[in-house]
């Protein structure tokens, strides 16, 4: 496995509340910015961690167009954005907050086949080598920010280790990471 990982998957389809697209104050692509948003939160993070960029490539819009739509999703009360630094600069995560019911059982599946980890979210998925390093090395976030998304990503790759993944390569990658940050933070070279 390669430490650039550059994720290449879309959606099979994109869900969100009827509610949001009843509020006049949303537009259409406000709607599918929480859908994206809702998408990457079902993969099995409970969060979605999906860049600007991220989300304006699943959608083919451009990344200020997924600030403008995050702002009105925030302010609308639809979702919450947790940042890594005061400035609300680097986004932690983003969370839907209107529940979806879901179907989780089918009638005429008698025996249904138990899900893996690795069937609803892929390797690719997981952020990539400059996303890291964007977030992690940032100066303004802090060491126990960094810390907590490097923990975060791995206890992932332990998830993906459980269904047979090799992820040592993307766990040295944040060790790696980390210690850049800690001889930052200390003014070690």
């Amino acid at each position: 496995m390669s430490t650039h990982i550059k994720n290449e998957y879309y959606p099979e389809f994109l869900v969100f509340p009827f509610k949001i697209l009843q509020d006049k104050k949303l537009t259409k692509t406000d709607c599918l910015v929480y859908a994206v948003a809702y998408w990457y939160e079902n993969l099995g993070f409970k969060k979605c961690f999906a860049s600007n960029a991220e989300i304006a490539r699943v959608l083919g819009v451009a990344p200020s167009t997924v600030v403008t739509s995050l702002g009105r999703l925030d302010k609308g009360g639809y979702i919450i954005r947790d940042f890594f630094d005061r400035g609300r600069r680097h986004r932690k995560e983003i969370k839907t907050l209107v529940p979806i019911r879901k179907n989780i059982e089918r009638s005429s599946d008698p025996k249904p086949r138990k899900q893996s980890f690795s069937d609803s979210l892929h390797p690719s998925d997981l952020p990539s080598r400059e996303w890291l390093e964007e977030n992690i090395l940032n100066e303004s976030v802090t060491h126990a920010g960094a810390v907590e998304i490097a923990k975060e990503l791995e206890k992932t790759c332990v998830r993906f280790e459980d269904d047979g993944t090799d992820m040592t390569q993307y766990k040295e990658l944040l060790g790696q990471l980390l210690e850049i940050k800690v001889a930052q933070q200390y003014g070690i070279e």
